[in-house]
């Protein structure tokens, strides 16, 4: 498949469980390129139901991946030099991901501790407070889908008991690891992951599946500091970057 310069190529990012799926695609929905990078230390689990990966590792594999199929990009331009191809340009990059992770961030943006993945269990204590100081019609009432021990609140609260100094320290909290990805890559500069040659020279729109506000990932006009978790917004958009935006 050849790209369409009218669309350009949208650079689709999924930050999975085990993995980092990411791949480019024309305005028809034809595959340009593909990549996957599995993280180096995988799912790192605990006796009691401690379930946690490494951020900094969906950021590295995130940047390998988009960087490969930025690679792939070049090559295709370069061979279809002089056959009349119309040259491919990155104009959007889509995320996805795992979700329900707790992700405590510095005020640059950078991960305090392991993430704490949605399928952790160690909460459970916390949970059955949660229950038993609300109820269960109150509870079902305000949360109206609490998940127990994998719920944010009762991880929020097992921090709290625990590891209240980190909790103190952070100036963030991160949701989802596309949220992650997405924050670090508006905050550490798109020039500076995709490759020069497969870039737009229009401005990059990043999207996302869910809406920045639920996480208070990024809002209107936030300067890099404030999107690692200090603002957040009702609007469904806002500026992300020097050049970027952002739309859920």
């Amino acid at each position: 498949a050849s790209g369409d310069a009218s669309g350009g190529v949208v650079l689709a990012v999924d930050v999975g469980t085990t993995a980092v799926k990411a791949c480019a695609v024309d305005a028809r929905g034809g595959l340009l390129a593909a990549s996957a990078r599995r993280y180096p230390s995988g799912t790192i689990c605990g006796p009691n139901g401690e379930v946690e990966q490494v951020p900094r590792e969906w950021w590295e594999c995130s940047v390998g991946a988009m960087q490969e199929c930025c690679a792939q990009l070049q090559q295709q331009q370069a061979e279809a030099q002089g056959v009349g191809e119309r040259s491919h340009q990155v104009c959007a990059i889509s995320f996805s991901g795992q979700m329900q992770d707790l992700v405590l961030v510095d005020e640059r943006g950078e991960a305090l501790r392991n993430a704490i993945l949605y399928s952790d269990t160690r909460a459970r204590a916390q949970a059955a407070y949660i229950v038993d100081t609300m109820g269960e019609e109150a509870l079902a009432r305000e949360a109206s889908n609490f998940k127990g021990a994998t719920a944010i609140l009762a991880k929020w609260l097992w921090l709290h008991e625990h590891e209240p100094q980190l909790l103190r320290a952070a100036r963030g909290m991160f949701l989802s690891a596309h949220h992650y990805v997405a924050c670090a890559l508006v905050s550490r500069g798109l020039e500076a992951t995709l490759a020069p040659a497969a870039a737009a020279p229009a401005p990059l729109t990043l999207v996302d599946r869910t809406t920045a506000s639920t996480t208070g990932l990024l809002a209107p006009r936030c300067d890099a500091a404030a999107a690692a978790g200090d603002c957040a917004s009702d609007d469904a958009s806002g500026e992300a970057a020097a050049g970027a935006r952002w739309s859920a």
